[in-house]
């Protein structure tokens, strides 16, 4: 466990599908579950039960202001104040919040992943190390497709639709901009498959390294 008074807030971004949640579930792993937490952006996407004339087909998830940054916000900063908090959980299949929640214990670590986790600028500014996943656009397709069809109860169809209409436009507008910001740019990998062991371990020391830890 990193003896360390002062929490640390890790922000990786990177398109979807780029591997950047493969990544912060590795690096949460490698510090031990008693002293970090993982702490996925999808999960702060606002209500559509509470939009008027909410329509799936014609909806944009791709854009920041469908993110609940308010409520991750003040979540961030009673972590850091070390007090726990009740964390949304979000219903892909239904998209709108759970019943349930997650209770956030205080810990030493807390690694924020999401398309969107630089992008707000009252965010940013409580990261102390702040990651881009960088992969490319083919990858992250395929990549996306799979997830989405297995996990998410999606059709290819819809999927690919959804890609070239909300996706990419939305990953070029709002998620590679996020590279300037970023202190890390590392690579997600270039193939469908999950990022390679050497590629992890390199990442996760790149990430360390950078924090000071383990030396």
């Amino acid at each position: 466990m990193r003896m360390n008074k002062k929490p640390i807030l890790i922000g990786i971004t990177g398109g979807s599908g780029s591997g950047k949640t493969t990544i912060a579930d590795c690096l949460a792993k490698s510090f031990g579950l008693e002293s970090a937490v993982l702490i996925s952006e999808d999960d702060y996407y606002k209500d559509t039960s509470l939009m008027p004339g909410f329509d799936e087909p014609d909806f944009d998830f791709d854009t920041p202001e469908i993110r609940d940054h308010e409520l991750l916000l003040g979540h961030i900063i009673m972590f850091k104040a070390g007090v726990g908090f009740e964390k949304p959980i979000y219903d892909f299949t239904k998209h709108c919040r759970s019943e349930n929640i997650h209770l956030i214990e205080p810990c030493d670590i807390w690694i924020l992943e999401g398309t969107h986790a630089l992008h707000c600028p009252q965010i940013r500014a409580q990261l102390d190390l702040k990651i881009f996943v960088d992969t490319s656009e083919n990858v992250r397709y395929r990549r996306r497709l799979r997830r989405d069809v297995e996990e998410r109860a999606r059709t290819p169809e819809s999927v690919i639709a959804q890609f070239w209409t909300s996706v990419r436009p939305g990953h070029d507008k709002w998620t590679e901009p996020q590279k300037a910001y970023a202190d890390i740019i590392l690579s997600g990998g270039q193939d469908i498959a999950p990022i390679s062991d050497a590629e992890m371990e390199h990442a996760i020391s790149t990430i360390k390294k950078a924090l000071k830890i383990g030396e």
